[in-house]
């Protein structure tokens, strides 16, 4: 008997709901120096209220490849200009604006994006490394991916809570100490 509940609840028998309309997020693509990336997502809401994720559904295309690439889910750019991402599902069609530029110049380098990962996976950030305040290394900084705050001179000894702040006291060196001993 649970079988049957089961089969007339899964049935493809229901009518379907009419689409209403479709929409690409982001509305607008705007893509900025040579790393740059912009996924989409493609949404249709149907009458009686659903809305679906129909992005690997839906179709899209470039209409000029000239100036980016599309790979089914993400564009990147190519060359400086400007051209529209076509988005069709069920009939309906999106014309969403690209714009690339500075696609020539290459990216600056981030600390969070471009270092940390080589620290990770070396294993630096671990405990027994730079990731903990009882490092066994004294002399190193502790590895957190955020900016320091005191410049970038600046260095934290976590394992005996003493400071050197090279910018502070007009570039003459200032420790501060927590702690009267030093280990």
């Amino acid at each position: 008997m649970s079988a049957a509940i089961l089969m007339t609840s899964c049935s493809s028998n229901e009518r379907k709901s009419e689409l209403t309309e479709v929409k690409c997020y982001p509305p607008t693509i705007i893509l900025m120096g040579a790393k740059a990336r912009q996924s989409i997502v493609v949404q249709a809401s149907y009458a009686d209220g659903i809305t679906r994720d129909v992005t690997y559904e839906a179709r899209a295309r470039l209409a000029d490849p000239r100036f980016a690439d599309f790979d089914g889910t993400a564009v990147r750019p190519r060359t400086d200009g400007h051209t529209k991402l076509l988005v069709s599902f069920a009939g309906q069609t999106l014309a969403i604006p690209v714009t690339v530029s500075n696609s020539s110049l290459p990216s600056a380098i981030s600390f969070k994006l471009d270092v940390m990962p080589v620290f990770m996976k070396a294993g630096c950030n671990s405990g027994t490394c730079h990731g903990s305040s009882r490092s066994g290394v004294r002399a190193l900084p502790r590895v957190s991916g955020k900016a320091p705050q005191s410049g970038p001179r600046s260095t934290s000894r976590a394992k005996n809570k003493r400071t050197t702040h090279a910018a502070a006291n007009h570039g003459t060196q200032r420790l501060a100490s927590s702690r009267s001993s030093c280990r």
